[in-house]
């Protein structure tokens, strides 16, 4: 053995061939850092003196003086001479990926392809992120970048990320893909794909998976306390909040969480910066407020009215029933009387998905749920539900209120129904429990007396013995046709 120090490059690959990767990527998992510290220390000091156990092997080095007789030191790897250059594409100039072709049909680790053999023979990338979009099926290509963690799933590792002293985020992680945080086991890509419309940067899309499945396999907690959408931005991955929609429940089969985009994503196109992560039995509370998601929302557990600009009437907190929670806001019966309540602040909004989940106990209630609405309640498009006859569109123009399209689907009284007013340009819809009822198929055309506005409620009458219940209530941004996300295989 050819050693400077106490424990020699051979001895150190007698104890099982221990894979220079498996190495590197433990100095940046927290947990494994101590126990690798010390095969640095021995690298430093000893020669590559021993033949690779299998074809495309690479073992540590500075300069070639650190490797074997036939081998050299290329990209701080000893590989065979000859191997480095013999048939390989060239590397990039000035930092930019490597070819662009798809050598061999799957995308490479620091080359845009992957030709299936050891790294190209040029100097590394400097600094850039890797080639490909982090799409990898297979191994990598065993390329070292000088900039941020690999472009995705092949394996690769880029020298210059590193994980936070805490084993948080990778520092260099953004749209290449790289492992947000090594204590998360899992992740799954996530892709928002547009229809017709475009949206902004900050629109709020949903995301449903199999939670249930995933905590049977043990693989996610119940609580959900370990899932997380994390995003690329710029340069850096994102946690972004989540949070659970309001009809759905964790450890279901159809579990829904929405979050907002990080950048805007244009008509007909897709956009595949997020994951889903999971996986990690000691994590901490997510990022999970409501209000960083949606443009408003109040679950009302304050106790208070204190979000809402009561105009008149009786609205009152009350714990008389709750659709989540022990608080909703309610209205006790009282006959005949206009009476307007609106989110506070308030807003000014055109497009927009106002969603609030209604309980009444009798079914002779008259009551709307206002968009585009003044904030002395005169002018608002509405969906009106009256008594057993179901829910109209209609508006008030200067406090006098106009039917525009029948009423539609039979309320059930003392269960929780979920009411949604949707409007994109002059384009109206109204759901009951996520499901168009008004009008029955493609959207009701309202006019253009009201461009923008605020969103809230009105009741005219709440009969004898009655109350109505409003709990749950959400505003969010809205495009027609809405955009999906799609969810990949697990990672």
């Amino acid at each position: 053995d050819h050693h400077r120090g106490a424990l020699s490059i051979t001895s150190i690959m007698r104890i099982g061939y221990l894979d220079w990767r498996a190495m590197v990527l433990g100095l940046l998992h927290p947990r494994r850092r101590a126990a690798a510290a010390w095969l640095v220390l021995a690298l430093a000091g000893a020669r590559c003196d021993c033949v690779p156990p299998e074809a495309g092997q690479r073992f540590a080095c500075a300069t070639s003086a650190d490797c074997a007789d036939g081998y050299v030191c290329f990209a701080l790897l000893c590989v065979p001479e000859g191997l480095a250059d013999a048939g390989q594409p060239p590397a990039d100039a000035g930092g930019q990926p490597d070819d662009a072709g798809l050598d061999g049909g799957q995308t490479g680790g620091d080359d845009a392809g992957d030709d299936g053999g050891p790294p190209d023979g040029g100097p590394p990338d400097a600094g850039q992120p890797d080639g490909d979009a982090g799409r990898d099926a297979g191994p990598g290509d065993g390329g070292l970048d000088a900039g941020a963690l690999d472009a995705g799933r092949d394996g690769g590792f880029d020298g210059g990320a590193t994980a936070d002293a805490g084993g948080g985020p990778d520092a260099g992680g953004g749209l290449d893909g790289g492992w947000w945080d090594l204590r998360f086991a899992h992740r799954r890509a996530l892709t928002v794909q547009t229809g017709t419309a475009a949206i902004g940067s900050g629109y709020a899309v949903a995301v449903t998976f199999d939670h249930a499945g995933l905590v049977a396999a043990g693989k996610a907690r119940a609580d959900a306390a370990d899932v997380r959408v994390v995003c690329g931005q710029g340069n850096n991955q994102v946690e972004r909040d989540r949070v659970l929609d309001t009809g759905s429940a964790l450890a279901a089969a159809t579990t829904t969480l929405w979050f907002r985009v990080a950048a805007p994503v244009g008509a007909s196109a897709s956009d595949q910066r997020c994951f889903l992560y999971y996986g990690f039995a000691a994590a901490g509370a997510p990022l999970a407020t409501a209000t960083n998601v949606f443009s408003y929302f109040d679950g009302f557990e304050s106790g208070t009215l204190a979000n809402w600009q009561m105009v008149n009437g009786l609205w009152q907190a009350s714990m008389g029933q709750a659709h989540h929670g022990q608080w909703a806001m309610a209205y006790p019966e009282e006959a005949n009387q206009d009476r307007d309540i609106f989110v506070n602040p308030t807003l000014n909004v055109a497009n927009v998905y106002f969603d609030a989940w209604w309980y009444s106990t009798t079914t002779n209630v008259d009551v709307s749920q206002l968009v585009r609405a003044s904030p002395d309640g005169g002018n608002n498009y509405q969906t009106n539900l009256e008594a057993l006859t179901g829910w109209d569109i209609a508006q008030s123009i200067g406090f006098t209120w106009v039917e525009l399209a029948a009423n539609r689907a039979t309320p059930v009284a003392n269960v929780w129904t979920r009411v949604g007013v949707a409007i994109a340009g002059t384009q109206l819809r109204v759901f009951r429990n996520g499901v168009q009822v008004n009008p029955v198929s493609g959207p009701f055309d309202v006019g253009v007396d009201f461009p923008s506005g605020t969103v809230g409620f009105n009741k005219w009458n709440i009969g004898t013995g009655s109350t109505w219940f409003v709990d749950d209530v959400v505003v969010r941004p809205y495009v027609d046709p809405e955009p999906t996300v799609l969810v990949g295989p697990e990672e």
